[in-house]
């Protein structure tokens, strides 16, 4: 029986380093509620073109970069709203 425990627990270990992205999701969040009490936005309101840079500007200053050259990242329009393409400096 501890050997299904200890299965468990090493798979749980496993999986909880699966999301990557976690800490710039969550600064991401941050920046993102920083932006929207700057000016007048509704409840489900997302941050608008001109917006992008200041959660540019947000994610820098907690010390991550943009990943410019990833291609995902960087479409017709740049998605600076987006946790998976930032990397910490």
């Amino acid at each position: 029986m501890r050997t299904g425990y200890a299965a468990i627990a090493l798979l749980a270990l496993g999986l909880s380093g699966c999301d990557r992205h976690g800490p710039a999701r969550a600064d991401v969040t941050a920046c993102h509620q920083q932006i929207m009490a700057t000016a007048p936005h509704g409840d489900d309101d997302i941050i608008d073109v001109h917006e992008h840079r200041q959660m540019l500007v947000c994610m820098a200053q907690k010390g991550y970069a943009f990943q410019s050259s990833d291609t995902e990242c960087v479409t017709r329009m740049t998605k600076a709203d987006d946790a998976v393409c930032y990397t910490r400096d």
